[in-house]
């Protein structure tokens, strides 16, 4: 594995929004100009990099996707600056160390290894910086705009690797799809009234409680997953408000926002009719902010194998499964380009402040892709 420079470089760039994000495709664009065979930049405003390595010509071609944007942190909320790569005994801190710059660093040093070492004779492989996961994996800026450039040019990609984080001190996830998204937007009204009333009027708060509990028992809140290793669906409160906050005072209004994910068995139309009935029946009006779909592939694809013979050749523990976040792997399986969100970094505190991976990690994901592309 190289030094950390260019690590520490990604990690002071704040990329949740589309000025850093550029700044993530310019940086990628000078580091791997003089490394790769071709650089292409799709998209102006809203910048995604192609870095072609090995055979130009050659048919058998891996799409290695990561994202370059980040979620949004405060310095005040960190033990450590977010924007410094930071070591602490066997932790490296930094916003998007983990989902998933980690997961850049540690693909390309596996990919320039793979050309330094003479590997990549009869294959190509692309690496995709793509824009506009965190917030919009269902936008057609980011991985949206690579799969069509793709189809444009009719570059036909044999398989692609997405490296998600893993979970902390887990086995190597290698996940076959990810679940669906709906983001749904519930609001209550009602009488406005005194609180210390006693008679039954109708209450806003009230008929959005009753709404969510009877949600909660469509959809777990806690997700879980069946025999087969699959995660169902389920719902989460993320945010609750009312413009009329008092003490002593029901308001008129309130709203809540909904995170559903969709199991890859279910349909995010279905869950989406089921929640509208449940809103109708509480006298909750609802609307959907985001829909995004479920990705799915079949375990006998070639890049299952593989996946699961680099673990194999390197004696790591692994398991087969799907993944519950949601990610942009649905673009790509979609264009029938068969995707595992796999080999990303061990991280730890995701999204959340002092976000953080392991040292080792590095090393290992570098070490499972590089074993990937040999065996592709």
């Amino acid at each position: 594995m190289k030094n950390l420079d260019l690590l520490k470089k990604m990690i002071e760039i704040d990329s949740s929004n589309f000025e850093g994000q550029n700044k993530m495709i310019d940086l990628l664009k000078n580091e791997l100009s003089s490394s790769s065979s071709k650089i292409k930049i799709i998209g102006k405003t809203h910048k995604n990099i192609l870095a072609y390595f090995g055979n130009l010509k050659s048919q058998n071609i891996l799409l290695i996707n990561c994202h370059v944007d980040a979620v949004s942190a405060k310095k005040e909320d960190f033990s450590f600056n977010p924007f410094c790569l930071t070591k602490q005994d066997e932790f490296l801190y930094g916003r998007g160390i983990g989902d998933m710059k980690g997961g850049i660093f540690a693909s390309l040093n596996a990919i320039i290894k793979a050309k330094n070492e003479n590997l990549l004779k009869d294959k190509l492989i692309i690496f995709a910086g793509s824009c506009d996961e965190e917030t919009g994996s269902d936008s057609p800026y980011g991985s949206a705009s690579v799969v069509d450039y793709f189809l444009k040019e009719n570059i036909s990609i044999n398989g692609c690797i997405i490296p998600e984080p893993n979970k902390f001190e887990r086995p190597v996830k290698i996940n076959l799809g990810h679940r669906g998204l709906v983001w749904v937007k519930a609001i209550s009204t009602g009488i406005k009234m005194h609180s210390g009333t006693t008679l039954k009027e109708n209450n806003a708060i009230t008929k959005l409680i009753e709404f969510l509990n009877a949600l909660n028992k469509k959809l777990t809140n806690q997700p879980k997953k069946d025999k087969r290793g699959v995660p169902e669906s389920s719902a989460r409160v993320t945010f609750i408000k009312s413009p009329e906050n008092e003490f002593n005072v029901i308001p008129s209004c309130c709203e809540c926002f909904l995170d559903i994910r969709i199991s890859p068995y279910d349909k995010n139309k279905n869950v989406i009719k089921m929640v509208q009935k449940l809103a109708v029946k509480h006298g909750v009006k609802i609307e959907v902010i985001k829909n995004t779909p479920s990705s799915s592939i079949k375990r006998k694809e070639k890049i299952v194998s593989c996946a699961i013979n680099a673990c194999e050749n390197l004696g790591f523990l692994y398991e087969v499964g799907y993944a519950s976040p949601t990610c942009d792997a649905h673009f790509y399986n979609n264009a029938k380009i068969p995707t595992l969100i796999c080999f990303g970094v061990d991280a730890k505190n995701v999204h959340a402040n002092d976000e953080c991976i392991t040292q080792d990690s590095l090393k290992k994901c570098e070490d499972l892709i590089f074993e990937f592309i040999k065996l592709f």
